[in-house]
């Protein structure tokens, strides 16, 4: 099989998500992001309506207000595609030894059994086994297979995977992972990100097989990254939520400078988080906050990060698994909802040399929001998301963040989707009384929209 290197900084990345969690941060500080606030004078306009509103939910369990909320009803929605078997796209960093390419199988029916010709550079990469056919945090953990590996043909490599009781694939269901070694003593190989390799694994050699019936394939593919790295990851969050993006570089030697050039929206600010990095005395002892200095500069073309070691110190670097330097803190002033690309530029440089293998991130801002929360805050329901939702009820305004979170009900008159005065009242039992019943789901964690649902919430 060909092998191609490929030009510096064009590494493919496909990094797994990790859905970002709140936090405790230390951080540098930066400018503060702008907040939208409610004017007064709306607040004045909406309290007195808001007012007789109490006064009527405080009458309706003696019978003067019968406004009855409907919640409506959840269902679930199958999805079927063609018959495909499709291998990802991996990206091996300096440190490692060992790779995973997840094995995405697609089929309207339940899979019995699967079967893949594999073709890729042996050389490079250690021969399969059935130990290497992994399942372990996949779709068919837990379930019985059965595994084959056939290799007396030398020309290609034959997967079958079988199962007692079948695999619901779906659309896209992560079926395994082929674990293979990397031979780096094969590449011989300069300190430069030329010296980068890409290898395709073919999945449909020998025909690709899925319930004995031939199924489409694509190919996976391998980038063997050599030289020193940065690595900004790739993570999953909320408009309403401070959203943490680690940052990871691969070097030999000691850190005594770090610049990082970054692009990304300009509807997100950021600050740095030093915990649990090269930076935190609870994890490097020998380093604390006079050791050395860290600053956020904004150019014309983004942001520039400067890290400069003080008093004799440095930063051993983690062969092993990289070193996890800090976090970017990013916020999201603006709701909204879609992916947001944080770019390394090329500025980038560790002690001075420029770092051509850039591994730029980014964020997947989820359209996600809770029944209630009116004011897109990602707090509990409260008097100020009643108010802004009387305000929208009765006037039209101002426009609420998120329309489906206003359909506190989730659902309206003639049991379309709707936001009107029964979510009011809905809301204002939620927040005085505690709700009974509870709003349906999306409710108290955030999430999607049903799919019997047609309100937009981001956009």
């Amino acid at each position: 099989m060909q092998r191609h290197d490929l030009k510096p900084g064009q590494a493919d990345l496909h990094q797994q998500s990790v859905r970002t969690q709140s936090v405790r941060t230390r951080s540098v500080p930066t400018a503060e992001c702008d907040a939208t606030m409610m004017s007064r004078s709306s607040t004045f306009a909406v309290a007195p309506l808001l007012g007789v509103l109490c006064l009527a939910f405080v009458l309706s369990p003696l019978g003067f207000l019968t406004v009855a909320p409907t919640f409506a009803d959840e269902t679930e929605s199958s999805s079927s595609s063609s018959l495909a078997i499709e291998l990802g796209t991996v990206l091996a960093v300096p440190s490692d030894d060992e790779i995973l390419i997840p094995v995405f199988v697609s089929s309207p029916e339940s899979v019995t059994t699967f079967q893949m010709g594999l073709d890729y550079e042996d050389v490079l990469l250690s021969e399969l086994s059935t130990d290497d056919v992994v399942f372990e945090g996949t779709d068919s953990e837990g379930l019985d297979t059965t595994v084959t590996v056939d290799t007396t043909d030398p020309t290609v490599i034959e997967v079958t995977v079988e199962y007692e009781v079948g695999l619901e694939a779906g659309s896209r269901a992560l079926a395994g992972y082929l674990r293979f070694d990397i031979d780096r003593a094969e590449f011989a190989l300069s300190e430069d990100s030329s010296a980068n390799v890409q290898i395709a694994v073919d999945a449909g050699v020998a025909g690709a097989v899925v319930n004995g019936v031939e199924a489409d394939s694509t190919p996976g593919v391998v980038t063997i990254l050599q030289g020193d790295a940065v690595r900004v990851g790739e993570v999953q969050g909320n408009s309403f939520g401070q959203i943490l993006v680690p940052v990871t570089i691969w070097g030999s030697g000691e850190l005594s400078t770090y610049e990082m050039g970054l692009d990304y929206e300009d509807v997100l600010c950021s600050r740095i988080e030093t915990d649990g990095g090269a930076l935190d005395p609870t994890v490097n002892p020998e380093i604390n906050a006079n050791d050395y200095t860290l600053e956020i500069v904004t150019t014309q073309n983004g942001e520039t990060i400067n890290l400069e070691m003080l008093n004799g110190k440095t930063i051993p670097f983690d062969a092993g698994s990289g070193t996890y330097l800090f976090s970017l803190v990013m916020d999201v002033p603006v709701p909204m909802a879609g992916l947001v690309p944080l770019t390394l530029t090329g500025i980038t440089a560790i002690d001075g040399a420029p770092t051509e293998n850039l591994l730029s991130g980014q964020i997947e801002l989820l359209d996600e929001y809770v029944r209630g929360d009116v004011d897109f805050s990602g707090g509990s329901p409260n008097i100020v998301d009643a108010i802004k939702l009387v305000g929208y009820v009765t006037q039209g305004s101002p426009q609420i963040p998120c329309l489906a979170a206003g359909n506190v009900n989730g659902t309206g008159p003639g049991g379309e989707d709707a936001v009107d005065l029964a979510d009011v009242i809905v809301l204002l039992e939620l927040i005085f009384l505690g709700g009974d019943p509870l709003p349906p789901e999306p409710f108290p964690n955030p999430g999607p929209s049903p799919e019997s649902e047609t309100l937009p919430c981001l956009q």
